[in-house]
């Protein structure tokens, strides 16, 4: 699990502010929701990381460019080294 690694990890690695953090708890209450709705696709996350995949559907270069102006291609070069680390 994400947060095992990082405890796990001795580097410093907070999750981006765009993403949030959500618990086992809810995303297992996203999943049957999800199931019960008959949804393909559902994003657990901050307001604002729903707003940015949606957005990413009609304008990904735009997405894209936001994304590397906040500095994210960052925390996934660190999350990458965490992973190849455990």
């Amino acid at each position: 699990m994400y947060a095992d690694i990082l405890h796990m990890s001795d580097e410093k690695l907070t999750t981006p502010k765009i993403a949030g953090e959500v618990t086992p708890k809810q995303v297992a209450k996203a999943v049957v929701c999800s199931i019960i709705n008959d949804k393909t696709d559902v994003v657990v996350g901050s307001p604002l990381l729903r707003f940015a995949s949606a957005t990413n559907e009609l304008f990904p270069n735009a997405v894209s460019g936001m994304l590397n102006l906040l500095g994210i291609w960052r925390y996934n070069k660190k999350l990458a080294f965490i992973h190849r680390e455990s």
